[in-house]
């Protein structure tokens, strides 16, 4: 009896695969990575240009191991890696969405605002009894908020 076998392909399906769980996790680098990290910098916070070169990279090995799981019709790899693609896709969009379209919404510098004075030098009485002066805060940011109410 004659057996024959047929060559072994370089291409491994289920080798191919396996990059599919490294899609998402590249996507969410990428988008957390800008927050925690690369926002600190000017050249990579006014265009997150590192950012967008991690999530496009997640997000091709997530759409081809969805279409090597379509390409092999296994229905349960499939839904799977249809999952992990919507789940980038996601993430990456709403990553897109905040940097540029919410981060552009922010007020821009109106007439009023550029001729405001700068306040008149003031000191409270803080809750311990100590005194606070306003000029103990110059060179920092400082948010006064007056409330009108009772205790």
């Amino acid at each position: 009896m004659l057996m024959t076998v047929a060559p072994e392909s370089s291409e491994n399906p289920q080798r191919k695969l396996r990059l599919a769980w490294f899609g998402l996790p590249l996507v969410l680098v990428g988008c957390l990575s800008y927050f925690l990290f690369f926002a600190l910098f000017p050249i990579t916070r006014d265009f997150p240009w590192l950012n967008l070169i991690l999530i496009g990279i997640g997000l091709t090995f997530a759409w081809r191991s969805f279409a090597i799981a379509r390409e092999t019709q296994r229905r349960g790899h499939s839904v799977w890696h249809g999952l992990l693609l919507t789940a980038s896709a996601l993430f990456a969009g709403l990553f897109l969405f905040y940097v540029f379209y919410i981060s552009y919404q922010i007020p821009q510098e109106t007439a009023t605002t550029k001729n405001l004075a700068a306040s008149p030098e003031f000191a409270l009485t803080a809750h311990d009894g100590s005194t606070v002066r306003l000029e103990d805060f110059r060179g920092r940011y400082l948010i006064l908020s007056f409330y009108r109410g009772h205790w």
